[in-house]
């Protein structure tokens, strides 16, 4: 679809709590993910057709995060601050807990990180 065509669909689709795109072009593979507002401010005007697109939550790619390292991620109220913990091993092979705030940019940065460390690097 263009991109007048995914913005008309977007526009009907998008809800309140629709923080991201995932989206993929014709000739790729892997999907990417960015935040909605940022795809449709930047992204959008540089790509000239979208294969496939869905909208996304912040639990919905909290569950997808989830998904890929389960066992290193949590979740807690830090001074009525929703935070995420992930537990990562430094390149000494240290166990270390690195914490953001639960919002969009910081789910979407470590999932980024993820997908990059286990080969998946987003093309933007």
């Amino acid at each position: 679809m263009t991109a007048k065509q995914l913005r008309q669909q977007v526009d009907e689709q998008r809800q309140p709590d629709h923080d991201f795109i995932a989206w993929r072009e014709p000739d790729q593979e892997r999907e990417q993910i960015e935040l909605l507002d940022f795809f449709l401010r930047t992204t959008l005007e540089k790509i000239p057709e979208v294969a496939e697109f869905s909208l996304l939550t912040l639990e919905q790619l909290w569950e997808r995060l989830f998904a890929l390292q389960g066992e290193n991620l949590s979740r807690h109220w830090r001074k009525k601050v929703e935070v995420m913990d992930w537990q990562v091993t430094d390149s000494l092979g240290r166990r270390r807990v690195r914490s953001c705030s639960f919002r969009p940019e910081g789910v979407l940065a470590v999932y980024e990180e993820i997908l990059a460390m286990e080969g998946f690097e987003q093309q933007s």
